[in-house]
């Protein structure tokens, strides 16, 4: 388990080129961007765990703990504290509190509602102190420094209205226009351009069989339909802005309508960026993606140019994409899937948009689709693992946009061994083991050099996997 900072872990069989067991670059425990993996390990075979920041702000020593489980699979997401499964706990609670429904609260505990005079939000007891009704008011919430979020127990006024599909401005002259945004702006003003990479759509498409317990984030937040085995159709989305603007939302305490607060993941997400969207090959809606929050940073470069900065500038506290630079949504993330459990195995398209209810202006919303025709193949529910996808061909979108990363650069999946969720992981540090031991527990220290991407503050990670 890796916290404190924005970080990404992976472990791969046999070495870089292999097969991707796990990654993870946003868990809970422990939230606020870290990262904790669970990996089933065979005896005999060589596997290599990769630390890693997510950008090139996030480096310097760590920590590491290795735990091996025989025969169990500890199953700690979304608990910060109780029994994971395996004798063990997901997390001990300070003295003077207990763990409630996975979570620490004070012990006694008495809900600050009253003494605090909150109409909303969270009663520090595991409990709410109620929900805004009115229409367009939300429950202000604000960011502490270490980023954690916390509510301030109020509802804001309402929030003015615009329908972006088919914006209304008032007093926009003849040199300007009337954006999605209800806005006006300068005909000749300088605007974010989001576009789809197809390449790293088209070849990152596969099937996963995979477990979800009750207490699942990925269960809380929608994204599966109920527990147990679930087949998904992972998928890798790469949003580059090749516009001449940088891509930004204001920040959530002055718009918390356009954010949700993530209290499995325990950081704010935005709400509308993209939407995935499964059709029959008569272009009629099957199902969708139920994947609702999003958090846009810099992952990589994707243009070079004299207008493009070389250094990052957004990331989950401050979100945006500047211009030049690329979002990942590897294939591996939580949620990055469509639940395709009870559709039936054939031919279908795949669609994913970024920007779709045009609540940010750009220069054009022609080029904010990508769209592929799959075959999802027969699959049983029972056998855990990956089910390799055809994609037959490209429907829409652009597959041709400049400086495209090579798999090396991009998300992973089965199609892309080399790749990683941040474009520089190759950079990062790592190590491997041959595991033929029944359990072992080990640590080890170590530090970034020159070129390696890791941790930037000295942290503690629990990796955890299971051993037969």
């Amino acid at each position: 388990m890796m916290s404190g900072f924005d970080s990404v872990l992976q472990i791969f069989e046999d070495n870089c080129n292999g097969t991707v067991l796990q990654c993870s670059d946003d868990s809970s425990p422990p939230g606020n961007l870290g990262s904790r993996i669970v990996a089933t390990l065979k005896p005999g075979k060589t596997y290599l765990l990769m630390a890693d920041g997510y950008n090139l702000e996030q480096r310097g020593p760590f920590n590491l703990e290795i735990r091996f489980h025989k025969g169990c699979l500890p199953n700690c997401d979304g608990q910060f504290c109780g029994d994971d499964g395996c004798g063990g706990a997901c997390g001990l609670c300070d003295s003077g509190e207990k763990c409630f429904k996975g979570s620490c609260i004070s012990d006694p505990c008495t809900p600050n509602c009253v003494s605090e005079n909150r109409e909303c939000g969270d009663d520090g007891c595991g409990g709410t102190c109620g929900e805004c009704t009115a229409a367009n008011t939300y429950c202000l919430t604000d960011q502490r420094e270490d980023g954690t979020v916390f509510f301030l127990g109020q509802c804001s006024d309402p929030f003015p209205s615009c329908n972006n599909l088919s914006p209304v401005c008032e007093g926009c002259t003849t040199s300007q226009f009337c954006g999605s945004d209800c806005k006006c702006h300068d005909l000749n003003a300088p605007l974010p351009d989001l576009v789809i990479d197809g390449d790293i759509l088209a070849k990152e498409i596969y099937l996963e069989i995979a477990s979800f317990s009750n207490s699942s984030c990925a269960l809380s937040e929608g994204c599966v339909l109920g527990p147990g085995n679930r087949a998904l159709l992972r998928f890798s989305v790469v949003s580059i802005n090749q516009g001449l603007s940088d891509f930004f939302p204001p920040a959530p305490k002055t718009r918390p309508d356009l954010f949700v607060y993530g209290q499995c993941h325990r950081h704010y997400h935005f709400t509308k960026f993209s939407e995935y969207i499964l059709k029959d090959t008569k272009g009629r809606q099957v199902t969708t993606g139920r994947k609702e929050a999003y958090c846009m940073e810099d992952s990589y470069q994707y243009i070079e140019g004299p207008q493009v900065q070389c250094l990052p500038a957004y990331d989950c506290g401050a979100q945006g994409i500047q211009r030049g630079w690329a979002d990942i949504y590897g294939a591996t993330l939580d949620c990055q899937w469509i639940d395709v459990t009870d559709i039936d195995s054939g031919e279908y398209d795949l669609t994913v948009k970024v920007n779709p209810s045009r609540i940010f202006t750009e220069r054009t919303f022609e080029n904010n689709e990508a769209s592929f025709r799959i075959v999802i193949p027969d699959f049983d529910l029972s056998s855990l693992g990956i089910v390799p996808v055809d994609v037959l061909a490209q429907i829409s979108g652009s597959n041709d946009s400049p400086n495209s990363p090579s798999s090396n650069d991009s998300p992973n999946s089965p199609n892309s061994p080399n790749s990683s969720n941040s474009p520089n992981s190759s950079n990062g540090s790592s190590g491997s083991s041959n595991n033929d031991n029944n359990s072992s527990n080990g640590s080890s220290n170590g530090s970034s050099g020159a070129g390696v991407l890791l941790p930037a503050l000295a942290v503690f990670l629990s990796i955890f996997f299971l051993l037969f």
